[in-house]
C-alpha cells in the first residue's frame, strides 16, 4: 500500500476530495514499479490562491528509494488540478520505468 499525505491550505478540505485524492491515490499505485511501491511515499498539497481569479495548486511529490518526481499545476477547480497533477506524475512514471526496467 502507497504511504501518502493530504494537506489543504486556504480553503477547508471536505470529506469529499479527501476520498476523490484516495481514489486517484489507489489508482497511481499500480504504475509504482513493484521493487519501489513498499518505500514509496506520495505527498499532496492542494492550496488556494487568491490572485485575480480563485486558482488552485496541487503539488505532488512521489518518493521512493532511487528518485523523486514532482508535479505542479494550477487551475480554477480543485478537482481538476488533482486530476491534471496525477496524469504529470503517470507519464513521469512511464518515463522512469522505461529508464530503468530491466530488459
Amino acid at each position: 500500500m502507497l504511504k501518502y499525505t493530504f494537506s489543504a491550505e486556504g480553503f477547508e478540505d471536505t470529506e469529499k476530495l479527501q476520498k476523490y485524492v484516495e481514489t486517484k491515490v489507489k489508482d497511481l499505485e499500480k504504475y509504482i514499479p513493484r521493487v519501489s511501491r513498499g518505500a514509496a511515499e506520495l505527498t499532496v498539497r492542494l492550496r488556494r490562491t487568491k490572485s485575480k481569479s480563485e486558482m488552485y495548486e496541487c503539488r505532488l511529490e512521489l518518493t521512493f528509494k532511487q528518485a523523486t518526481l514532482v508535479a505542479s499545476e494550477q487551475v480554477e477547480h480543485a478537482y481538476s488540478a488533482v486530476d491534471v497533477t496525477m496524469a504529470d506524475v503517470r507519464r513521469q512514471l512511464a518515463d522512469y520505468k522505461s529508464k530503468h526496467s530491466k530488459q
